[in-house]
């Protein structure tokens, strides 16, 4: 079956968002993108009101349509829903992940651990751009396998857009640096580790430790 039109509209934008191609900030031109895609501009014009409604796009009367910017509240709202939902993927997650699925994790975490290991050999401080978009797509994926495994579609709808705002915050701000990136691998390895051991109470605990530090660590990039 074929795709509408706004569907592909959606998802080609929805797509460099949640890359970070498209910064918050970042003005999108309905011509020139609907040229691109290949499309008339009113399947885009549809596609940006979605994608306006679900938080990532910001309508400005009489200057145009931007990618969201996120104020300290949100981060806030945000990481309180992200710590309700996601530790009850982590505890679900002892419950139904296969092996298939945690070894696929393993491959994010693998991710993760060469980019650590290249950081402190080469005594960097902070992450470049190219380590940054490798290291929160590897990020991105492993909460998003974790969501994934619960097998609950409203959970995976409802994160899918919270997922591309933490990952907008981590973009506008630049809060990795190695010794971030350290901690969050010590966390990530504990949460793979208790679910493999089908242990919910401890794969909960980490999952939820782990989203506290990243709330509290973004909250002091954005106070200084």
């Amino acid at each position: 079956m074929k795709k509408p039109l706004k569907q592909i509209a959606y998802d080609y934008v929805f797509e460099r968002i949640s890359s970070g191609e498209y910064l918050p900030g970042m003005r999108l031109s309905e011509v020139a993108l609907a040229k691109e895609i290949g499309i008339s501009p009113t399947p885009l014009r549809e596609a940006y009101r979605q994608l306006a409604s679900e938080g990532l796009l910001d309508h400005r009367p009489n200057s145009g349509i931007f990618i969201k910017k996120i104020e300290k509240q949100e981060i806030v709202d945000l990481y309180e829903l992200r710590e309700a939902i996601e530790t009850f993927c982590a505890v679900k997650a002892t419950q139904l992940m296969n092996k298939q699925q945690t070894d696929e994790l393993e491959k994010y975490l693998n991710i993760q651990k060469s980019i650590v290991e290249e950081l402190f050999k080469n005594n960097i401080k902070v992450l470049s751009e190219s380590y940054e978009v490798k290291y929160l797509q590897a990020d991105l994926a492993f909460h998003r396998l974790i969501i994934q495994s619960s097998q609950n579609e409203t959970f995976q709808k409802i994160m899918q857009g919270c997922q591309v705002l933490s990952k907008l915050i981590s973009v506008t701000r630049r809060c990795h640096d190695a010794q971030q990136i350290n901690t969050t691998l010590e966390h990530h390895s504990n949460i793979l580790k208790y679910i493999k051991q089908h242990n919910p109470q401890q794969s909960g605990f980490w999952m939820k430790k782990h989203l506290q530090f990243s709330r509290e660590t973004i909250l002091e990039k954005v106070s200084n």
